[in-house]
């Protein structure tokens, strides 16, 4: 790759950039397009198999093909059971190869301290480490005890503990490995329209802990400008069903694919913080779910939050 390939930043490079085909400026695109095709190494997509992901995946196998994408999953025991083989079809069906990890944690000191203890290749449901498993931390309620205090809305732990630093830790061990070259694309499926905090966010920034001598990793997110009815139709045309939560929790195809409107159920972890009281009543009713609130409730007569 040429120097200059790798210094030049568009110019435009942080500012919110409306579009009106919800898709990235075109600077910030051409930019990426000149490194993706200088460097022979993959792209990372992180992949959680909602709406706004799997339409992210999409659009970059649309515009780049599937050949040099790569899909990271973040698995934790809170995930809905369909999740990991909703995105391992997808994947499959698409020709992008994926990795499935969780991160699990163990116990230091005698306060709230942790240390990673090891990465698990989840293949099958069964490779999942669940929580509760004797000394380990697991998940985001193993950490919520250890902790005595459940995540909330300013201080999110399970996506920083358990997604962030996992993704940056397996970037960095396959940069050691020259799996990936010095410059990596971390493509992610955030939008504007999701939350007010979502909403100041740039297009395209250095990924912070990744950062290191002759190494750059970068965040960039392709359907920033997307609304919530742009993803659900971007899989429809695929003639990919979403994930089976959605409708699990009361979301009917009207409200998927015809209303412009934002909000809705999510697909990350069961009994989110962010589920509103009629998702949680939905996810309540489910067999499957009930020992998750078991322990969601236990958390919570803990801590005494």
């Amino acid at each position: 790759m040429q120097s200059n390939s790798r210094n030049q930043i568009p110019i435009k490079l942080g500012q919110a950039q409306e579009s009106t085909d919800g898709s990235s400026s075109e600077e910030i695109v051409a930019w990426l397009r000149d490194l993706y095709i200088s460097d022979n190494c993959p792209w990372v997509i992180g992949y959680s198999g909602g709406k706004d992901s799997t339409a992210m995946l999409l659009y970059l196998v649309e515009h780049h093909g599937p050949e040099r994408l790569i899909a990271h999953h973040q698995v934790l025991p809170e995930d809905w059971p369909e999740t990991l083989p909703c995105v391992q079809d997808v994947c499959a069906r698409l020709g992008v190869p994926l990795v499935a990890q969780q991160m699990v944690y163990e116990p230091v000191g005698d306060g709230s301290g942790v240390q990673r203890m090891d990465v698990i290749d989840v293949d099958a449901p069964g490779d999942i480490v669940p929580w509760g498993t004797p000394g380990a931390i697991a998940g985001i309620t193993d950490l919520a005890m250890r902790r005595s205090w459940p995540p909330t809305p300013g201080c999110r732990f399970g996506t920083a503990y358990f997604k962030v630093r996992l993704l940056d830790w397996w970037i960095i061990q396959q940069q050691r490995t020259m799996a990936l070259g010095p410059d990596v694309i971390v493509a992610l499926g955030e939008r504007w329209a999701e939350s007010p905090r979502r909403a100041k966010k740039v297009e395209l920034w250095p990924r912070p802990r990744c950062q290191r001598k002759a190494y750059r990793v970068w965040n960039w997110l392709p359907v920033i400008a997307w609304s919530r009815r742009q993803t659900f139709r971007r899989m429809r045309d695929w003639g990919i069903e979403p994930h089976p939560a959605y409708r699990a929790q009361g979301m009917a195809d009207w409200q998927m694919y015809d209303m412009d409107v934002e909000g809705g159920p999510r697909t990350g972890c069961r009994a989110c913080i962010y589920a509103s009281h009629a998702d949680l009543c939905h996810q309540a009713l489910i067999e499957a779910n009930r020992g998750l609130f078991d322990q969601v409730h236990l958390v919570e007569r803990v801590t005494g939050r």
